[in-house]
């Protein structure tokens, strides 16, 4: 009865648990940092329209009272009224600014979410480590307490010391006492995600998620290069707008009426450009394109130096994978030999405790190791601009 109950409940956990990728597409969607960040490509988008509105016109009104010596005094007035207008190519010039921009504040926050889906994928990768460890911990306890049973067993039957099986005995309390600090561990880890993934309750999650190298399926770069493009592009087209030294006249008309004429005038105030010509702005602005593009060019350095680590580094941590796995099997099959042998007393403790320890660091390691993966997957994926899509 108990056995199917108990079935039946750790079935309902399998299922009740959340897959990595559900999680992660859910943090995203709900994510108040990422949403902050997409703002600012709508305030990019509203500033756009901003600088491509005209001025409004100005209506100018003016009275005058005329006084003629000994003749009756009569009214006049004026009325000006005047537009500013942008000069042939200005437009052209700031929308492509604008677009610049845009596409400066789109690259920011693919990078922003790329960092995100990074740093929850890590944050993730080091809880699914500390469940393992603690399933290892509590197969440590195990061991230890049929070692224990095994030696309290023949200290009954005066095959060892009493000095033997408390030694037996601590090796138990210590296994114990190392489930509780994997398990004080796993709950660190656990809420570290929650918090990262902006969650706002406890998810179950299955922990066992592998991440592999993946292909991009557009051509994507990695985020603090396309970041750094973009900006470079948009001190450019900032360098052309600033290189017009004019960019708006005046257009004028006004009508003045007088006691014996009315007066109608066209015109056009042209700015001169002699104090400020936007010569150091368009300066400024093609000195910021050329340390983007230097940055640029740093960063493209970096990221196929670190690329070339991480596929080196897989290399060998497949190897080494391999390699512990193979001598694990070996070890398992050792320790069982061993316990046999502790049974009928023709292996000491000591050895038997050895060859289990031994097991135990292999274990230990493949987690290690399969950690290591995770986290060269995931940076490889990130340099490679996998997670900009």
């Amino acid at each position: 009865m108990f056995k199917y109950i108990s079935t039946s409940l750790l079935l309902c956990t399998f299922l009740s648990a959340e897959s990595f990728d559900i999680f992660l597409q859910k943090a995203i969607d709900r994510s108040a940092y990422l949403y902050a960040h997409s703002l600012e490509i709508k305030e990019s988008e509203i500033e756009a329209d901003i600088s491509l509105k005209y001025e409004n016109p100005t209506l100018e009104l003016t009275h005058s009272s005329f006084k003629p010596t000994n003749n009756k005094a009569d009214d006049g007035y004026i009325l000006n009224l005047s537009q500013p207008v942008r000069l042939w190519g200005i437009k052209d010039d700031t929308k492509a600014l604008n677009s610049a921009n845009i596409k400066t504040k789109n690259a920011s926050f693919s990078q922003k979410k790329a960092e995100f889906i990074r740093n929850i994928s890590l944050k993730y990768t080091i809880y699914s480590e500390q469940k393992r460890v603690l399933e290892l911990a509590k197969e440590e306890i195990a061991i230890a307490k049929k070692i224990y049973e095994i030696s309290a067993l023949r200290f009954q039957n005066g095959a060892i010391s009493k000095g033997v099986e408390l030694q037996a005995l601590l090796d138990y309390e210590k296994s114990q006492n190392s489930k509780e600090f994997a398990h004080i561990n796993t709950i660190s880890s656990y809420y570290d995600l929650l918090g990262t993934a902006d969650a706002k309750e406890e998810t179950e999650l299955d922990d066992g998620y592998d991440f592999t190298l993946k292909r991009a399926i557009h051509e994507s770069k990695n985020p603090s290069i396309e970041l750094l493009s973009a900006q470079k592009d948009s001190a450019l087209m900032e360098a052309k707008v600033n290189s017009h030294a004019i960019k708006s006249i005046d257009i004028f008309g006004e009508f003045e009426s007088e006691p014996e004429q009315d007066i109608f005038r066209f015109g056009v105030n042209i700015p001169l450009a002699i104090f400020n010509d936007n010569k150091e702005e368009a300066k400024l602005s093609t000195l910021r394109a050329s340390k983007f593009d230097s940055l640029s060019k740093n960063e493209k350095n970096i990221t196929s130096m670190e690329l070339k680590k991480l596929y080196k580094e897989r290399d060998a941590l497949l190897k080494l994978k391999a390699s512990c796995a193979r001598t694990l099997q070996t070890e398992v099959e050792l320790l069982a030999m061993y316990e046999d042998g502790y049974k009928i007393s023709s292996i000491n403790l000591i050895e038997l405790q050895e060859i289990k320890n031994k097991m135990l660091q292999s274990k230990r390691a493949l987690i290690e190791i399969g950690t290591a993966l995770n986290k060269n997957a995931i940076n490889t994926n990130y340099i490679k601009g996998v997670y900009n899509e």
